[in-house]
């Protein structure tokens, strides 16, 4: 977690397989701070097509931020569904041969 909170500039995407969004609390502004990088998702993802651009903001912003937003104490990992949810979401947006995940990365926890 240190590439993400730390002073250094690192490629996250690389480190941490995509886009990463970080802990309000975890920076000295009290802002969400978010990366945004579809291209960097390395063959994860294995049940639809790479997300697009549009598709992992909805995952970040409309997932994993807004649980933060809503509960600024919740686990990261507690947001994983709400984070499939949105980006499913605009998946759909796109037709069907966009797909749909039925997976995150750390799971669903409950």
């Amino acid at each position: 977690m240190e590439a993400l909170f730390g002073p250094k500039s690192q490629d996250v995407g690389a480190l941490y397989g995509g886009a990463v969004t970080h802990r309000p609390d975890a920076t000295l502004s009290g802002f969400i701070q978010t990366i945004v990088d579809p291209t960097d998702i390395r063959g994860r993802l294995q049940e639809a097509p790479t997300p697009t651009l549009g598709e992992t903001v909805a995952h970040e912003l409309i997932g994993h931020a807004l649980g933060f937003v809503r509960d600024p104490r919740i686990a990261g990992a507690r947001t994983n569904r709400m984070a499939v949810e949105a980006e499913n979401e605009a998946r759909r947006r796109g037709g069907p041969q966009r797909g749909q995940r039925t997976t995150h990365l750390r799971g669903f926890p409950r």
